[in-house]
């Protein structure tokens, strides 16, 4: 599986307590040998930094808790990392294959099933460490020992030789050569145990309430020997993996206290996060290794999971090319369905533009996190895809979408309650593998929906900014001429109104074009709707608008004026208005 995923983008690739390997320089006179001392690996001192300059200590300005992170980092690594590391560089430096991660991979599966790795040269064994030797371990073993050391320190599974295996198979070119002996390495962009539910639609069942075993292949028959004077065809070529999306916009769902946050604050490396509720949305960039070992980048965007914002979400549902929804275990599954439903299942008639834009997620991949699963009681995942109603969400998308991507993923997302040291669940990584795979999958289809999605949505907001605008005029026209007599409100008289259009357009009150004394006339010189007059002549932002011609002003004014009584136009007004809607839509216009 593509490990690079838990490190922002801006992270350095290792950083302070790592453990010794992963900032490691080769030293001492000899490597292996038994009476001779093979290696020596010590952390590089930072320049200037306190007593590693022979100066006073420097003033630790970490806090309890940080400093408490670097302990058990280290402690991990001393205790399950660095005696596999440290044996695995020295057969490296002796060697020197010119693969190194290949290299690698056939020793730590080796160390793993207890077998003596081959290919240790025992002619060098007591040779003094060369200029060589160094310049090998810089340029090729360092690399990427410090790629893979830094995703370890970040998720810190219990199985580090597993998972460094899984993470060196997952960036291999080709496929390994086929042990029938050794056990197969994990599986890349599959759930493995953690999927519960995934879709089956495209094979025209129902979706499988679990991840399926995979059977070994049975033995094919022996192809029969082909006649001397026939000439056999040549092979298909294997069709190739679709290229990596380089940027995917992932939008993190769910209710309020589900765990989004937390969840989010422990992938990029955070084992003791203390999140605060979210309001409004905060992006998080994190580093992804794809199947082909292509360096890609997830964009997570997390959001206020209150009821009262989720009128906002819509706005963004365009430019996602995937979900990763988070259900609170622990609670009632009820406010999960709403939840799912307001985002996936939109009213079949959309009465409002927001309605409309709420199926922009439907068909697109969906990664749904059981999160607490480590609370009592919590609600299974099979309980999760029920209550969900997931079968018939991919039914009902099928028609459209064909296969529509689901999987319910069991977690504890507080790396505080994982169990042993805080770490990052696994599961995690895994399900976060098979939804950037889904998105690989389907990448060109998924790039060409979100951007004619993303132009329908600038055309609607473009629109929506359009009908405020003639909302206001019209706002502001009925305060010019009100009804049964009353006082205009923000209303000049002649000659101040002239000298004020004047200086909205630039020029001076005796050179006013006769269109705009007319206009100005028509608007009972009312402050505002001059203002707009102007700004519709020389707009002071020429990003947003054109400039308009007298008789496009001419035009627009008076079709305003002759809308502003009326009492369809006053009706949709208030309804419109948020002003009113937060007052209860009875106030008057």
């Amino acid at each position: 599986m593509g490990r690079q995923m838990n490190r922002p983008s801006s992270a350095p690739a290792t950083r302070p307590g790592a453990g010794a390997v992963a900032q490691a320089r080769v030293v001492g006179r000899a490597v292996g040998g038994a009476d001779a001392e093979r290696a020596e690996y010590r952390p590089r001192h930072r320049p200037g930094s306190g007593a590693a300059r022979g100066g006073a200590p420097r003033r630790d300005r970490g806090t309890s808790a940080s400093r408490r992170r670097k302990e058990i980092v280290s402690e991990y690594m001393r205790v399950h990392v660095d005696p596999v590391m440290r044996e695995m560089i020295t057969h490296l430096l002796l060697a020197q294959p010119s693969d190194v991660a290949g290299a690698m991979l056939a020793y730590l599966r080796a160390a793993r099933d207890g077998a003596a790795p081959g290919g240790s040269p025992g002619a060098d064994a007591a040779r003094r460490v060369s200029r060589a030797d160094r310049v090998y371990m810089v340029r090729e073993i360092s690399p990427l020992l410090t790629e893979v050391l830094s995703d370890v320190v970040r998720a810190r599974p219990r199985a580090p030789v597993d998972f460094i295996i899984a993470w060196l198979a997952s960036r291999a070119d080709a496929a390994p050569p086929p042990d029938a002996d050794a056990p197969l390495p994990s599986v890349r962009g599959r759930l493995r145990d953690a999927v519960t539910f995934d879709a089956a639609l495209a094979a025209g069942g129902a979706p499988a309430a679990t991840a399926p075993a995979v059977a070994a292949p049975e033995p094919e028959p022996a192809a029969p020997e082909p006649e001397p004077a026939a000439v056999a065809a040549p092979a298909p070529e294997p069709e190739a993996a679709p290229a990596a999306v380089a940027s995917k916009t992932i939008f993190v769902l769910g209710d309020v206290g589900s765990g989004k946050t937390t969840l989010l604050q422990a992938m990029r490396g955070d084992v003791e996060p203390a999140p605060r509720p979210s309001s409004g949305f905060r992006k998080y960039d994190v580093g992804h290794a794809a199947r082909d070992g292509t360096a890609t980048k997830l964009r997570l965007y997390d959001v206020s999971g209150k009821a009262k914002s989720r009128r906002n979400w819509v706005s963004y549902f365009n430019d996602c090319h995937a979900v990763l929804f988070v259900v609170d275990c622990a609670e009632p599954l009820d406010r999960a369905r709403e939840c799912f439903d307001f985002c996936f299942r939109p009213p079949a008639d959309a009465i409002s533009d927001d309605d409309a834009r709420r199926g922009y997620l439907r068909g697109k991949p969906v990664l749904i996190l059981a999160n607490k699963q480590d609370a009592p009681g919590a609600a299974e995942p099979d309980a999760v895809a029920a209550a969900l109603d997931l079968d018939g969400y991919q039914a009902d998308c099928a028609g459209a979408f064909g296969a529509v991507h689901v999987a319910v993923c069991p977690v504890v997302g507080d790396p505080q309650k994982v169990g042993g040291d805080p770490a990052l669940d696994p599961r995690v990584e895994r399900a976060l593998d098979w939804l950037a795979a889904r998105v690989d999958d389907d990448g060109a289809a998924l790039g060409a929906r979100v951007d004619a999605e993303t132009a329908a949505a600038a055309a609607w907001d473009k629109e929506q900014l359009l009908k405020k605008e003639r909302r206001v005029y019209r706002k502001v026209l009925r305060k010019a001429w009100p009804l049964d007599g009353g006082e205009p409100e923000e209303c000049f008289d002649a000659a101040e109104g002239a000298e004020f259009i004047a200086a909205e357009l630039g020029c001076a009150a005796d050179a006013l074009p006769p269109p705009a004394a007319a206009l100005a006339e028509l608007v009972n010189y009312q402050k505002l709707a001059l203002q707009m007059i102007g700004n519709f002549k020389n707009p002071i932002n020429l990003k947003k608008r054109d400039p308009m011609s007298w008789d496009e002003i001419d035009a627009y004014v008076r079709a305003r004026y002759d809308e502003k009584w009326d009492p369809a136009w006053v009706a949709k007004d208030l309804a419109d208005d948020p002003t009113n809607r937060k007052r209860g839509g009875d106030a008057a216009p």
